[in-house]
């Protein structure tokens, strides 16, 4: 059932997104966004996985590229020192400012929803997601201090990895053969929860 919200979810942000394109207003996208950053205070990166096109359109085409059985790369060694995001919004910043000055319009958005699909093709969607976004690196900024994420229960987990397996974000580690569930990586999407089998996962106040 909460895949099935999920997906509605998105899929009406997704059309919501559209529509704001085409009325050429996608100052009340960032407001949205702004919103999620406040909310990630409380609830975690519920942006990422409920909300964000950049994700939504990712999703199929991951889907598409298993089912094809395309073999993707690995993390770039380059990517793991997470500087990318930041530099990324850096820049996406300076775009938006330029525009502005310059009056012409740079699609900042629709060109970072782009190169999520295209990576989808190159890399696992959990390289998007961890070492590029700019937004998700903002969204985690505040998630880390979440009040309420998924969380693991050591005397139930048995460390079979299933949900380190299935995670879309590389937010699970495993620590003394126990799941951990990073706050700042995991976008809330429930997926390690309905795979686990031992019931190990449940969300809920964390402690910071």
């Amino acid at each position: 059932m909460k895949n099935v919200l999920r997906i509605i979810s998105q899929v009406a942000f997704l059309a919501i997104f559209i529509f704001l394109i085409l009325q050429a207003k996608m100052n009340i996208w960032l407001i949205l966004f702004g919103v999620t950053l406040i909310a990630a205070l409380f609830w975690g990166r519920i942006y990422c996985s409920w909300i964000c096109p950049i994700n939504t359109v990712m999703r199929p085409i991951n889907w598409l590229v298993k089912k094809i059985g395309y073999r993707r790369i690995g993390v770039p060694r380059i990517l793991k020192s997470r500087i990318l995001p930041w530099i990324m919004l850096i820049l996406m910043a300076a775009a938006v400012l330029a525009s502005r000055v310059a009056r012409i319009n740079i699609p900042v958005l629709i060109i970072l929803l782009g190169l999520g699909a295209v990576l989808t093709f190159v890399f696992q969607p959990e390289v998007f997601h961890k070492y590029i976004c700019p937004y998700g690196a903002l969204q985690g900024l505040l998630g880390k201090a979440a009040l309420n994420s998924y969380k693991v229960d050591p005397n139930k987990c048995d460390g079979c990895r299933i949900c380190q397996a299935v995670c879309e974000a590389e937010a699970i580690t495993m620590t003394d053969k126990k799941a951990y569930i990073d706050k700042s990586f995991c976008l809330q999407c429930g997926v390690c929860q309905q795979n686990c089998p031992r019931q190990a996962i449940s969300y809920g106040k964390t402690r910071t």
